[in-house]
């Protein structure tokens, strides 16, 4: 959890868990995500989830096309899209 909450931009308060699910009490700070760059955005992603080919190779410093640029653009509005979403 403590991995989540620094990638996320969330303080963890309390959490219990349960024998089938669990409690968790966050404060989320918007704040934090204001200073990211897109690239920051990314990697924070893909620090928990591999991600496709194209966003490793952007990550990695490859030249890219224009067509995969936009591409790689078109996940970042995605990931900023997924951490707007305070309303848990």
């Amino acid at each position: 959890m403590r991995l989540i909450a620094s990638l996320f931009a969330v303080e963890i308060y309390s959490y219990a868990v349960m024998s089938n699910h669990f409690h968790i009490v966050l404060k989320l700070c918007p704040e934090q995500t204001e200073q990211w760059t897109p690239t920051e955005v990314l990697e924070r992603w893909t620090s928990l989830y591999k991600g496709p080919l194209l966003l490793q190779r952007f990550i990695a410093g490859v030249a890219l096309q224009p067509a995969e640029l936009e591409t790689v653009n078109n996940w970042f509005k995605l990931c900023t899209f997924a951490s707007t979403i305070f309303s848990i």
